[in-house]
């Protein structure tokens, strides 16, 4: 470089970059690093640019300040006017209505620091203020009765899920959305409304003195596609879902460590005590008041007393035991020690366990649900899960212990009921002869019969008993048939006296899945299924349709899953038809075949392979129909149904296992290995 005296010289990662572009800059300002800089000299000069507001819509506005020496900074336009000035370093936020005027300027006040991290975003687009402000959320100011907030127009057809978060300081508010589209909420909290084919989108309060704020508004279509029927999980095994170990040394390995003995000894691996009244603890881990627990321990010698265990003052484990073998109890804990209370116990325990009982799971691969195809039902039983208040007559003074044991649904809610040969728990409603009954029960201990559901006098209401639940049920009543009796020992049949109880329920008809109830009757809708298939998962050409199902109830009724162009014209089926199983090809309106030549069994695995000249089916391994008959389906089958080719007709005496559609003809090989049971 000439005149330098430098002789070797290199220039490398040259960068020209503009800075401050689209602002304008006036006096006292310059662009920094990342930043507008004020020097304190600005007067009333500004720096902004043109953004492009549209007046009357709403604007959040951020920006943050650093370096703060002296002075201040508002925003000036595009309001026309002077709003908030800040005067410290920190992040800020503002919401304004824009004016008339396009441009963004901010001003100095002998302003000296520097501000970055500038937005500005339009907030409540597409609704219209009827008065409120709107910031992130919709502030309802009641200057007036008529605050609100809507979409207009807002013109649906379907089904649609509105969910939003609301809070309510005083008065209420009320969603508006066409027809008997409404709802008033008066509580805060997260909310939730169907609407149907709505007309308007509206939250206000007129008349209603609404002040508190809406946000989180969300709105989804509901479709019917997927309204499948419920699961039946029965065929399912069930195990106690549990916590950690809460016990130290509950094998006593250690001899006597982590526990209080008293009057206990330990030895051979086992706590011992010899008729004294004392008590065997444990301290820590502490466990929590209020928390379900599962207690096991094991007697492994008896001489005479009994032993019970409890976490607290003791009234939340009132069973003492009494016999060698393992012992389980599930209670809820008042305290948070672990004890065992000698009632003049002789004898030795071991293996104590203490864990939180998290309810109940689905033991892995123990079976395989099914769809329930259930009719409307009402269970007119109004207490199907208390029977220890007045809606339940009793006689013979029984013994009702709520919260025994874990019932059938899981849950510590099962009803111990202990009484004798004079005892009967029953409700008078004035029920048919016919109508359907049932409830589950269990022996508390042991095995034996015991009469339930009607009157003593009859003899299909006895019933053998062990201690795994079972759910009893007849629908031939006919002595005094206006009652329901949840027990009745007084039969000479009944031999066994202390058992548990839970889930009565009576029905008009066929006796359906438990419908529980607390005060009321219940109805459970008919299940149902649409709208299921498409033209992409349905050949017209060739295909299979498969499905296992069994009975639920033995009738003269006829049920099936199909696939159909929606018309009666084209449509093939496979299913039941009274006491046969019945497969089914339709097609360009003419029967092609009907066949029920296989009687219903138990369980039915069934598959009907169609294709012009080669029609296949076959039921549980073994082929029913071989048919060579030519055809043509007049327009595309589009659709899979339960029941008739429309979704109509009556859908409720199968439990279906599996379902399945094959866009192509299977063979003979697939076909066999499908069904076969």
């Amino acid at each position: 470089m000439a005149g330098s005296g430098v002789v070797n010289c290199q220039i490398d990662n040259v960068s020209v970059r503009e800075v401050g572009q689209d602002w304008t800059l006036g006096t006292g300002w310059s662009i920094g690093e990342n930043k507008v800089v004020g020097d304190g000299t600005m007067g009333a000069n500004v720096f902004g640019q043109n953004v492009g507001f549209t007046q009357g819509n709403t604007y959040k506005f951020s920006f943050t300040i650093e370096d703060y020496i002296s002075g201040s900074i508002y925003i000036r336009e595009p309001f026309n006017g002077y709003l908030e000035a800040v005067n410290s370093n920190g992040n800020y936020s503002f919401y304004y209505v824009a004016g008339a005027s396009n441009q963004l300027d901010f001003r100095g006040n002998s302003f000296i620091g520097s501000i970055t991290n500038i937005s500005v975003k339009e907030v409540g687009m597409g609704w219209d203020v009827l008065n409120g402000t709107i910031t992130d959320k919709y502030n309802a100011s009641l200057t007036s009765y008529q605050s609100g907030i809507r979409i207009n127009p807002f013109i649906k057809t379907g089904t649609f899920k509105v969910t939003f978060d609301l809070e309510v300081t005083s008065g209420s508010c009320k969603f508006v959305g066409g027809g008997s589209n409404e709802q008033t909420y008066s509580t805060s909290g997260a909310k939730e409304i169907i609407v149907i084919n709505p007309s308007r989108f509206e939250f206000n309060a007129f008349n209603l003195g609404w002040v508190g704020t809406l946000d989180n508004v969300s709105v989804i279509q509901v479709t019917s596609d997927t309204n499948l029927p419920r699961i039946n999980y029965e065929n399912f095994s069930y195990q106690d879902a549990l916590g950690s170990e809460e016990v130290l040394n509950g094998g006593f390995d250690d001899g006597g460590s982590n526990w209080s003995l008293g009057s206990w000894t330990v030895q051979n691996n086992t706590a011992t005590i010899n008729g004294q009244s004392g008590i065997l603890s444990q301290a820590s881990p502490p466990l929590v008041s209020g928390k379900k627990y599962k207690w096991t321990f094991e007697i492994t010698e008896y001489n005479s007393g009994s032993v019970k265990l409890y976490s607290g003052a003791g009234s939340d484990a009132a069973t003492y035991e009494n016999s060698v073998g393992i012992h389980t109890q599930y209670f809820v804990a008042n305290g948070t020690g672990k004890y065992f209370y000698s009632n003049s116990f002789n004898g030795s325990i071991t293996n104590v366990s203490v864990k939180e009982y998290l309810g109940q799971e689905v033991v892995p691969n123990s079976g395989c649900g099914s769809w329930l195809w259930e009719p409307q039902s009402t269970n007119l039983i109004t207490q199907s899960e208390l029977f220890s208040d007045g809606y339940w007559a009793k006689s013979g003074s029984p013994i009702v212990t709520l919260n025994y044991g874990i019932s059938p649904s899981g849950e510590n809610n099962s009803v111990r009921i202990q009484g004798n040969n004079s005892t009967a728990i029953y409700h008078s409603g004035g029920f048919s002869a016919t109508d359907g009954r049932s409830i589950y029960v269990k022996a508390t201990s042991g095995s034996g019969n015991i009469q339930l559901l009607t009157h003593n006098g009859n003899t299909d209401n006895v019933f053998s008993i062990d201690e795994n639940w079972q759910r009893v049920e007849i629908n031939t009543s006919s002595s005094i048939p206006a009652l329901f009796y949840a027990v009745d020992m007084r039969g000479s049949s009944t031999n066994i006296y202390d058992i548990e109880i839970w889930g009565a329920q009576l029905e008009v008809g066929n006796i359906s899945s438990y419908i529980p109830t607390s005060g009321s009757q219940v109805t459970r809708n008919q299940d149902v299924c649409a709208n299921g298939g498409s033209l992409a998962t349905i050949n017209s050409t060739e295909g299979t349709l498969y499905g296992e199902f069994s009975s639920i109830a033995s009738d003269n009724n006829s049920n099936w899953i199909n696939i159909s162009d929606g018309t009666a014209a084209n449509w093939l089926f496979v299913g039941r038809d009274f006491n046969k199983v019945r497969i089914y090809l339709r097609a360009n309106n003419a029967v092609v075949f009907s066949d029920t030549t296989t009687p219903l069994a138990n369980n039915n695995k069934v598959a009907l392979s169609y294709k012009s000249g080669d029609i296949r089916a076959y039921v549980n391994g073994s082929e029913v129909v071989n048919l060579t008959s030519a055809f043509s389906f007049t327009s595309a089958l589009n659709t899979l149904n339960f029941n008739a080719y429309n979704g109509g007709g009556t859908q409720t005496q199968i439990a279906w296992k599996a379902v399945a559609v094959w866009k192509e003809a299977l063979s003979d090989s697939e076909l066999q290995s499908l069904t076969t049971i």
